[in-house]
C-alpha cells in the first residue's frame, strides 16, 4: 500500500523543484520544435534554390529535354486522348485503306 502521509511530505519537499524542472523541459522542448521548423523551411528553400540552378544550367548546356519539362495536366491528357480516338476514325495516310 502506497504511504499517503509519505507522499504529501515528498510532494511538499520536492514539488517546486519538480515543477520547475517540468517547465524548463517544456520551454526546451517549445525551442526545439521552432528550431527544427525553422531549419526544415531553410533547407526546403535551398533545395528549390538548387533545383532551379540546376535546371538553368542544364538548359544552357544540353538544351531543353523532353524528359525535364513539367509534367502534363488532366486537361492536356484529356484532350491528347481525345485526339487520338478523332485520330483512329480517319484513314491513315499513305497506309492501307
Amino acid at each position: 500500500m502506497l504511504d499517503w502521509p509519505a507522499f504529501v511530505n515528498l510532494i511538499r519537499q520536492y514539488g517546486p523543484t519538480i515543477a520547475a524542472l517540468l517547465v524548463i523541459i517544456w520551454w526546451q522542448w517549445r525551442h526545439i520544435d521552432r528550431l527544427l521548423e525553422r531549419n526544415a523551411s531553410i533547407y526546403e528553400s535551398h533545395i528549390k534554390a538548387l533545383y532551379e540552378t540546376q535546371t538553368r544550367l542544364l538548359d544552357k548546356l544540353i538544351g531543353p529535354q523532353p524528359s525535364s519539362q513539367t509534367l502534363p495536366t488532366m486537361e492536356q491528357l484529356k484532350a491528347v486522348a481525345s485526339n487520338r480516338g478523332e485520330a483512329k476514325d480517319e484513314p491513315e495516310v499513305g497506309g492501307k485503306e
